[in-house]
């Protein structure tokens, strides 16, 4: 269904859904002992705690395993959460993507030991690694999001992906993502938001991100032609970010080794609410700031 709404200067367009049927406390309290039950299960398994050599993920210079080992279990919270505000208590078929070298799948596995499990990277030796090592299958995806999803799943989580897009192709991969949906399927999506930009603005962080740009002006220097991307963090923090609630800069080898411009993106909250608001197939379940390893923002989306 759909209604107009007339502002002074323009039409609005806003869609309109049947309302759900109310979800009464007996049904959140099922919701709720199910799932104590899938937590207790899952402390109680044994949690693979080998990372193989491919994760780069694992800082293996200070080897602490409790920091790499807690981002991958607050992945399971932000999903838990999406569970409760969604009624679901199982899914058939879970997606991991990006997978990288498995720091959230460890988890996923031991928490959906009933599910089909999914997997899939850009970087297709960690991908293989991964599966073979949690018993998932990998799923093949269009790197550049541009065509359709060959299968539909119940749950997608996608950590530290979108934060990495130019504002076309995170606009692309947020309509693969919930396209990939099944009905009633649910999407967890970290974002960039103002807590991260905040700690990019640091002196620390800032001069790291700031070295990346002298060496992408240096290795640009080279070529005849140069390509048209903002390398500068700055601008894509203080201007963008703050002015329009998206900014972007391009990362050099990232952008070199996946050959496609490939950075750091940030979003506002009132930005990703308005990319949805205009949608017809999906709902907001909730955003979290910080909780995904306490840096990252999490957007919960469920496909209507």
């Amino acid at each position: 269904m759909m209604r107009f709404l007339r502002t002074r200067n323009k039409r609005v367009e806003v869609h309109l859904w049947p309302s759900p049927p109310a979800q009464d406390w007996l049904a959140t309290s099922t919701t709720l002992r199910a799932l104590a039950l899938r937590w207790d299960r899952y402390e109680a398994s044994d949690l693979d705690e080998h990372v193989n050599e491919h994760d780069d993920m694992f800082d293996r210079a200070d080897g602490d395993l409790a920091t790499y080992r807690h981002v991958g279990r607050s992945a399971l919270q932000i999903i838990t959460e999406a569970m409760v505000a969604s009624g679901r208590t199982d899914f058939e078929d879970v997606l991991d993507l990006p997978c990288g070298g498995g720091r959230v799948t460890r988890h996923l596995r031991p928490f959906f030991p009933e599910s089909n499990l999914f997997v899939a990277d850009i970087d297709k030796v960690k991908e293989s690694a991964v599966a073979e090592q949690f018993k998932a299958t990998p799923f093949a995806f269009p790197t550049d999001y541009m065509s359709h999803p060959s299968q539909s799943f119940d749950l997608i989580f996608s950590g530290s992906l979108l934060t990495h897009f130019d504002i076309e192709m995170f606009r692309r991969a947020l309509d693969y993502f919930v396209a990939a949906l099944k009905p009633k399927g649910i999407a967890v999506l970290t974002l960039h938001g103002r807590g991260m930009a905040s700690h990019s603005l640091e002196p620390t962080a800032l001069a790291r991100l700031l070295e990346n740009k002298d060496a992408f002006l240096k290795h640009f220097k080279t070529l005849k032609r140069r390509p048209s991307l903002n390398i500068d963090p700055e601008t894509a923090i203080k201007r963008d970010f703050v002015e329009a609630g998206f900014g972007y800069f391009a990362m050099p080898s990232w952008t070199e080794t996946y050959k496609q411009s490939y950075g750091g993106s940030y979003s506002s909250p009132a930005w990703i609410m308005g990319e949805i608001q205009s949608r017809a197939d999906c709902a907001i379940l909730g955003y979290k700031e910080m909780s995904y390893g306490q840096s990252q923002d999490a957007l919960l989306l469920q496909r209507i």
